[in-house]
């Protein structure tokens, strides 16, 4: 792989924030960016697909709920040249709930991934003896944590 002499890139990235009732947010971004070699006429290597991501949390003093979901689109514009290959479209759903132990002080929980989804993102590397399945991104998961501030 050589330097690239001529080529373009474009895309856009944008986020909505809504507070639509006094404890009720919802948040939502979209990122999408293509590239071309000019004088080849063919796609450049590492491009992430269109990303959407929506988030909606609500908050029940002293308890904040919350609830994510992102769709990744398929990315069929690959650099075959750099080895890439075609990857799939996913959606996930993650889920989260913080309490309120005292001012600036909260228990966090997190289940990612909840309906473990089997997916890659598409800069995820090959498996080292089957150049063909990427690695896999974690199954459902649990997180446990605990945030101050001050």
């Amino acid at each position: 792989m050589q330097n690239v002499e001529k080529a373009i890139k474009a895309g856009f990235e944008s986020r909505f924030n809504w507070n639509f009732l006094p404890n009720f947010k919802t948040e939502m971004a979209v990122a999408y960016t293509s590239t071309e070699d000019l004088n080849t006429q063919k796609p450049l290597p590492e491009i992430y697909p269109l990303d959407f991501r929506w988030k909606v949390e609500d908050e029940f003093s002293p308890v904040i709920l919350g609830l994510k979901y992102r769709f990744a689109a398929k990315q069929k514009r690959v650099a075959e040249d750099f080895g890439e290959k075609i990857t799939p479209d996913f959606s996930v759903f993650d889920f989260s709930a913080k309490y309120n132990v005292f001012q600036n002080a909260f228990l966090n929980l997190e289940i990612s991934n909840i309906f473990d989804r089997a997916y890659a993102e598409h800069l995820n590397r090959a498996l080292s003896n089957n150049k063909n399945q990427r690695i896999l991104e974690r199954g459902r998961s649990f997180n446990l944590g605990f945030s101050w501030s001050f």
